[in-house]
């Protein structure tokens, strides 16, 4: 693999015209076997010296020969062939998916980019998570690219001016998370190891944290720039919380933190009409630890204010001027589910479809009132960040297992609901056909958008088939709601143009 050698962003801005006008009437030649999607655009930028960044979310392996191209037309091939987009911001070109940022699929926002001085755009996401939807990075430049609306965009900039500043202290950040009572009690078993002590805070890794991010839910967030030494304290009063944080020292890869925390909940009973008096009853917390985070460690603590139940983090981001790659978060911050399992009954044809999949194991299981029982096994493969395709081959079990028409191949490409926004998108699209007339297909489509409301869904799907053979085509639309219960959606649609009902389920972790 070839590696680009990081340099400032003046010095590296400065050059990139001078590459680039150089770049546009020079040619190349390049040959992709099974090479990895970062590593090819890694190659052509080092070809034709031109800054290409290439988003997290970007996926996969090319096969591809290129004979004789400009380094627009090796960057746009490679981008079209696996559904990639990109534009370029002063001779740098950008290269994302489409799940690279939630607004990508509203249309009509344009892309921002805000260039980072002191801090690298792994430090600066540390601040940013409330609007995470709406930018994507590289962690290897210091540069942030934003797709929203104007409102959001002022919020982000005017949050980055109050950290990118030159400095050599840390910053302390912290975020809340409320969970239900199952979670709360999962969490509880797996973390603590010996007796409960809420708000007592211990280290761990970033690692324990992502088991439960998709069932935990932000509620707060902060952060203050402190030294060795000096103590802030941090007021969340909606909550009635006060945690005060002492620097004790820092080092080189963490630094050792004094929490004291405190709470009291105030649960206020109904007063009577006819009375000034009201009943109260009031439960506190007031706990201290001692713990080091930094590299890859976070300091968490589980909280029961009234009957709400939260888990608190408190992390160091160190404040290195001009630092292009810092990694504070995991690695793999971002990485698909381990399995999945997407179920559809339709009341219409009394059928149901199930297709799922287990790490790179891939299974299929459709059945009906009108048609054969079939299981389907495969592989499957991430293609991108919330974007898994599946390879089936399987038929009817009851039919002649000799006879090698009835096996059908499918290939199955699923999106997955991503529950950082409350905007949710899913789908899945499957095109079947069989295994002696591939050229006789049928392609299946049903994509979801719903709007999320706590733990509520509501929203629509879009439903479409068309078979090969015939020609017919039929397209419907469905209206649902749904709730989101640790990770999983649960979803009734109903279709006015058929009066027909379905039952969803997207169940995985």
């Amino acid at each position: 693999m070839k590696k680009i050698i990081l340099i400032s962003l003046v010095f590296f801005i400065s050059i990139a015209f001078v590459s680039q006008a150089y770049a546009s009437g020079m040619t190349s030649s390049f040959v992709f076997s099974q090479e990895n999607l970062q590593n090819a655009f890694q190659d052509i930028s080092t070809t034709f010296n031109v800054p290409i960044v290439v988003d997290q979310t970007v996926l996969g392996n090319v096969t591809m020969n290129l004979n004789n191209v400009t380094l627009e037309q090796a960057v746009e091939t490679l981008c079209k062939g696996y559904g990639l987009f990109y534009f370029n911001y002063n001779g740098v070109y950008f290269v994302g998916t489409s799940s690279s940022a939630l607004s990508m699929q509203v249309a009509g926002y344009s892309e921002r980019v805000i260039d980072l001085k002191y801090v690298s755009s792994t430090n600066a996401m540390q601040f940013l998570q409330p609007y995470a939807n709406y930018i994507t990075y590289s962690p290897s430049y210091p540069y942030l690219f934003f797709f929203g609306p104007d409102n959001i965009y002022n919020k982000v900039v005017s949050t980055v001016a109050m950290f990118d500043k030159p400095g050599s202290n840390v910053y302390i950040v912290y975020n809340i998370y409320s969970v239900s009572n199952d979670t709360y009690q999962i969490w509880q078993s797996a973390f603590y190891s010996s007796y409960i002590v809420p708000g007592q805070f211990t280290s761990t890794n970033f690692d324990f944290i992502q088991q439960f991010y998709n069932s935990m839910k932000l509620s707060g967030n902060g952060f203050t720039m402190t030294g060795a030494g000096q103590s802030s304290t941090f007021n969340i009063s909606d909550l009635g919380l006060s945690m005060n944080v002492k620097v004790n020292s820092v080092g080189a890869t963490q630094a050792n933190l004094t929490l004291n925390i405190s709470t009291m909940a105030m649960n206020m009973a109904q007063a009577n009409m006819n009375s000034t008096v009201s009943s109260t009853q009031t439960s506190s917390i007031q706990a201290s630890s001692t713990v080091n985070v930094g590299s890859k460690q976070i300091a968490v603590a589980s909280l029961n204010i009234g009957s709400s139940n939260f888990i608190i983090t408190v992390s160091e981001v160190k404040n290195v001027p001009n630092t292009s790659i810092l990694t504070v978060m995991n690695d793999e911050e971002h990485t698909g589910r381990t399995y999945n399992i997407i179920v559809s009954a339709d009341q219409l044809n009394g059928s149901v479809n199930t297709l799922g999949n287990y790490g790179n194991l891939a299974f299929g299981i459709n059945f009906g009132q009108s048609s054969p029982f079939e299981i389907y096994a495969g592989i499957s493969s991430k293609l991108a960040m919330g974007l898994d395709g599946y390879l089936l081959i399987g038929g009817p079990i009851l039919s002649n297992p000799s006879d090698v028409n009835v096996y059908e191949g499918e290939l199955a490409l699923v999106q997955y609901p991503d529950f950082k926004s409350n905007i949710i998108s899913s789908g899945v699209l499957t095109v079947s056909a069989s295994l002696t007339s591939i050229s006789d297909f049928y392609l299946k489509y049903n994509g979801n958008l719903e709007y999320r409301i706590d733990d509520f869904l509501i929203g629509g799907e879009l439903s479409y088939g068309y078979t090969k053979l015939s020609g017919n085509y039929a397209v419907n639309l469905y209206g649902s709601a749904g709730i989101v219960y640790d990770g999983s959606i649960f979803r009734l649609l109903y279709s006015p143009m058929s009066q027909n009902f379905k039952f969803e389920v997207n169940w995985g972790g």
